[in-house]
């Protein structure tokens, strides 16, 4: 096993490394290693996002987004899951550069759904009934909104 650490190349026109680097402030990394076979990249995301995002504790009204939820496609990850006007934005995306279909189990109360961009800016809204599904370009990021 070969662990190598690189510091970036210094910007010297902008500020001195120096103080962009912190050099001589002691730094602390964390490693893990995950023993697998070949095809299980959605696995490396998967235990590769646990390690690195620690749990965030948020105020109860952030708690306020509704249950009800399912997203099922192997290499298709939730980025994002927040209200949005009288809705819910969620973006999701395919992390291992596969082909992948895509289905959300969404809650009743949901009636319309439209693909959106990063700023939450719908396409055009369509009916939903209960489930959505459809399938997600190799490392495409896809924002989604929810209307009731």
């Amino acid at each position: 096993l070969l662990l190598s650490l690189f510091r970036a190349v210094g910007m010297e026109y902008k500020t001195e490394s120096a103080g962009m680097f912190n050099e001589g402030v002691e730094h602390v990394f964390e490693y893990a290693a995950l023993p697998h076979r070949a095809g299980q990249e959605a696995l490396l995301v998967r235990e590769g996002r646990a390690f690195n995002q620690l749990p965030l504790l948020t105020s109860q009204r952030a708690l306020a987004v509704p249950g009800g939820f399912s997203l099922t496609g192997g290499s298709v990850f939730l980025s994002a899951l927040k209200p949005a006007g009288d809705g819910l934005f969620m973006r999701l995306y395919e992390g291992v550069g596969k082909k992948t279909p895509v289905r959300i189990q969404v809650p009743k109360r949901f009636a319309r759904w439209a693909k959106a961009d990063g700023l939450e800016n719908p396409e055009v809204f369509r009916p939903l009934a209960g489930a959505l599904a459809f399938e997600l370009a190799p490392f495409k990021v896809q924002g989604l909104l929810f209307r009731p």
